[in-house]
């Protein structure tokens, strides 16, 4: 024992090198071993040091090793482990008092040396909550007040929140709340929520694809179950959307029962448009309990429809909205219909009668052909039957009536098969166009009514001759042939004759009103060959009455009018002025002269010169 320096100390000592000294100066006492090291110190304020001699609190433990180890020996159960204890009053020590909502019971903080200065890293920290042993513990950011993250006694934990309603609440305004990332390898990430019955996951593929052991596309973003159980999505706590674990889908059905199965209440519906307006492209499929089965394609703003109606038929036309709630065009015109029932389609009709039915005009451009043999084939223009004015197109081949091809042929009221124009039996007028097959002209030799009903004014024959007019429409010109009965015009669409051309209106070039040229050759003997032809026989004797073979008039309106020029490389032959002079010639400066007017003859040769020139008297 020595009382040191001036007695400010006193030192308990076993040797030089381990001893206790108490300071007198200094209030402290101090536990030295190895000579001056001191392992534990108590300052005057009672502040413990280990490994320092200025303790800054209560107890202050420095080193270079661990700084602590504990160990605790106890055989009455697993609840007896080393720890430490922190235990929060508020009052003295003397006069202790009870702790409100709020108050910190314990706290772990953590520094480090930054620049010669010792900073703030951030605090574990256990809160209470109320005063009946509920509270959070919090891990505190570097300014240990600010929570990132806590867990409740009920083991809620809370992430960006401090009152996390669920296992694990994650909140806060960072636009990416949560990420389960597998870093830089190719395995996939995900996450799992499981309980006994089912699970549900959600995460990436690896790079193989695989991910619940059925294979898959490498690094797809994938959200499943592994278990045979229901995928189910819902809104406004009530399911909307189901995917049962044989792949269906059902929307608004908790038992789907094909690949996609879609009710509305008790209405089977699908729709696709797109924008607010009804008139917007729509596809709507559906089952309703007042209109039955419908299917829908609504197309364009003005709504253009292809609907399947509730009758099995189908529809194109125009929609004046997309309503199909009973499973029918609504509103709008139906341009073509086929009907379910027995498949005949209707174009400007709902309910066509026949395999075709068009309810206006019609224009064709190709052909029509029947595949049948020996069979009927027919087209009906205004129906058939009891109806006025009905046109029929079409052909029998091998039944009765007699073979034919025919348009615009007419069924009168009583059913009975006509043709012609004017028709008396119904005061219908029409255009026949036809050929029988076998060459006869009888429509149909068991239609006894056909003379009475009407009259053919046209027909074209089988062998391709053509007649023209009621006198010479029964009658077979032959092939190639054409007969008309009455005036042809060219040019004029009123014939005054038999053959009337017209050529009028201004021309810049020559211009033949009819020209003829007969170009044939032949070498056969004792046959004549014509250019024209002109023949007017018969008896014509009445008073002033004149036949002529050939008839011109004088012509007018030109620098030379000739009346008749008959040229060619054997001489000329014209009829001058009006009719006075009749000129012969071989060429136009040698000619011989016949005068009307002057009753004169002239020879001229070299132009005009005249040669030889005998007057009327002689």
């Amino acid at each position: 024992v020595s009382v040191l320096g001036t007695g400010a100390e006193l030192q308990f000592s076993r040797s030089g090198a381990n001893y206790i000294t108490a300071s007198n100066a200094s209030g402290s006492l101090g536990f030295n071993t190895g000579g001056s090291n001191t392992r534990l110190y108590i300052d005057s304020t009672g502040n413990v040091g280990i490994g320092t001699t200025g303790p800054g609190y209560q107890l202050d433990v420095q080193g270079s090793s661990a700084l602590a180890s504990m160990t605790r020996f106890n055989d009455t159960g697993a609840t007896y482990p080393p720890g430490f204890l922190f235990t929060r009053a508020r009052g003295t020590q003397a006069v202790p008092a009870d702790i409100v909502a709020g108050d910190w019971l314990g706290k772990t903080q953590f520094r480090g040396r930054i620049g010669g200065t010792v900073s703030d890293y951030g605090a574990f920290a256990f809160i209470a909550s109320d005063t009946s042993q509920n509270g959070r513990f919090s891990f505190l950011d570097r300014d240990l007040t600010t929570e990132r993250m806590v867990i409740l006694n009920s083991g809620n934990v809370g992430i960006g929140t401090t009152s996390p309603g669920a296992l694990l609440d994650i909140g806060g305004t960072n636009n990416k709340q949560f990420l389960v990332n597998s870093g830089a390898t190719t395995g996939y990430a995900y996450s799992t929520y499981s309980n006994t019955g089912g699970n549900l996951f959600m995460g990436v593929m690896g790079s193989s694809g695989v991910f619940w052991g059925s294979g898959g596309s490498a690094y797809a973003s994938t959200i499943g179950t592994t278990l045979a159980t229901s995928l189910v999505l819902a809104t406004n706590n009530a399911e909307r959307m189901r995917i049962d674990s044989s792949g269906n889908v059902g929307i608004g059905t908790t038992s789907p029962n094909s690949t996609l199965n879609v009710l509305s209440g008790t209405v089977a519906e699908l729709k696709f448009n797109s924008g607010a307006s009804a008139l917007t492209p729509t596809l709507a499929v559906g089952n309703t309990n007042s209109g039955g089965k419908f299917a829908a394609l609504v197309a364009g703003t003005t709504g253009s429809a292809f609907v399947f109606d509730n009758s099995g038929s189908f529809n194109i036309g125009g929609e004046a909205k997309a309503d199909y709630t009973a499973g029918t065009i609504n509103g709008g015109t139906s341009y073509l219909t086929v009907l379910g029932s027995n498949g005949n389609v209707g174009i400007g009709t709902t309910g066509p009668a026949y395999k075709l039915d068009v309810s206006d005009s019609v224009a064709i451009l190709g052909k029509f052909e029947s595949s049948a043999i020996n069979a009927y084939s027919a087209i009906n223009v205004g129906g058939i039957g009891a109806s006025k004015g009905n046109s029929f197109f079409g052909g029998y081949y091998g039944g009765a009536p007699t073979n034919y091809f025919g348009s615009n042929v007419y069924r009168n009221e009583a059913g009975t098969y006509v043709r012609g124009i004017s028709e008396t039996g119904d005061g219908k007028s029409m255009t026949a166009f036809y050929w029988m097959q076998n060459g006869a002209y009888n429509w149909n030799s068991a239609n006894a009514t056909e003379a009475a009903n009407g009259t053919t004014k046209m027909a074209l024959s089988q062998a391709g001759g053509l007649s023209l007019g009621n006198a010479y429409a029964t009658t077979d010109p032959g092939a190639g042939n054409m007969i008309i009965s009455g005036n042809v015009g060219i040019g004029t669409t009123s014939p005054s004759a038999r053959l009337h051309i017209l050529q009028s209106g201004a021309v810049t070039t020559a211009s033949s009103g009819v020209l003829i040229s007969n170009t044939a050759t032949s070498s056969t003997d004792s046959i004549n060959k014509y250019g024209l032809d002109v023949s007017s026989t018969g008896t014509w004797n009445g008073l002033t009455a004149n036949n002529y073979g050939l008839y011109v008039e004088s012509p007018t309106g030109g620098t030379t009018n000739t009346t008749a020029l008959f040229a060619g490389s054997l001489g000329n032959v014209s009829v001058l002025g009006t009719g006075a002079e009749l000129q012969f010639s071989r060429s136009g400066a040698n000619y011989i002269t016949a005068s009307n007017a002057s009753g004169s003859l002239g020879f001229n040769t070299g132009g005009s010169n005249t040669r030889l020139y005998i007057d009327s008297t002689g």
